[in-house]
């Protein structure tokens, strides 16, 4: 984890703070509730397909 104490979206330091497995970090928010919470006019889910696995969005 990087710390930001000046609130400028980077990373105060290259190095970081604490190194902690993603079961111990608390989401900030939760994207489903977002979701839920408006209109299906105004949601947008954008997603890609990479069928043969290459790590490339296939056309």
């Amino acid at each position: 984890m990087f710390s930001d104490t000046d609130g400028d979206g980077e990373a105060d330091r290259d190095i970081p703070d604490a190194i902690r497995s993603l079961e111990n970090i608390r989401p900030v928010w939760e994207a489903g509730e977002r979701l839920a919470s408006r209109s299906a006019h105004d949601r947008k889910i954008k997603t890609y397909v990479d069928s043969d696995g290459d790590g490339r969005v296939d056309p």
